[in-house]
């Protein structure tokens, strides 16, 4: 699981009708009845746009301003009037509010952890789960990884490949982590994770 600074992050992809804004929704009133905060981010590869051709906030934009906000007795609402990348978008997040998870549907950042809604969509990097309904499986992974960032547990990585250690960098440090951790703590019967070591070995198929 994609985590910074104690925020997880959750994408979700697939083709159109596949369940991705019903397990999206399913997934935040889950979460905010257990107290979590959460923000969600709906992407789509479609060049629309939210704004109402010849609204005041359309014609702010036409303008030329950046930002547009509109502010009422019952929102308020941003429109930047530019593309942001994924990892923007969450950094801009982050500098609005604290939140426990953001939820990304249509996501595709290379660096955020996925789920795959069904499998006649081309799988995406960092794909943790092809979708089963099984939304408690789910569940589970989540509130696991909620749990360890709550415990502020720190894990030293090592890896070896061929025998020989192989050093990490921060990225490929945090997302081993946050991934092997998170499918683990998934398992029945694990309850926390206080050690643990995974071996791989490579076996030939012999015709």
């Amino acid at each position: 699981m994609y985590v910074i600074k104690n925020t997880v992050i959750l994408g979700v992809y697939g083709t159109s009708n596949s369940g991705k804004t019903t397990l999206i929704i399913d997934l935040v009133y889950w979460l905010t009845s257990k107290g979590f905060k959460v923000a969600t981010v709906k992407k789509t590869n479609k060049a629309i746009q939210l704004d109402a051709t010849g609204k005041d906030t359309f014609l702010h934009g036409k303008a030329g301003a950046s930002i547009t906000v509109f502010s009422s007795e019952i929102e308020t609402t941003g429109i930047i009037q530019k593309r942001k990348s994924e990892i923007e978008i969450i950094d801009h997040l982050k500098k609005l509010d604290e939140y426990d998870v953001i939820l990304i549907e249509g996501s595709n950042a290379k660096n955020v952890s996925k789920i795959r809604m069904d499998p006649q969509c081309q799988l995406r990097e960092n794909t943790i789960f092809t979708y089963d309904k099984d939304n408690q499986k789910i569940k589970k992974y989540l509130i696991n990884v909620l749990n360890m960032r709550k415990k502020e547990m720190n894990y030293k990585t090592t890896l070896k490949v061929n025998g020989k250690k192989v050093g990490l960098s921060e990225f490929p440090d945090e997302f081993i982590q946050n991934t092997i951790l998170g499918m683990i703590s998934s398992l029945k019967g694990v309850d926390s994770v206080e050690t643990l070591s995974i071996s791989l070995d490579i076996i030939e198929k012999k015709e």
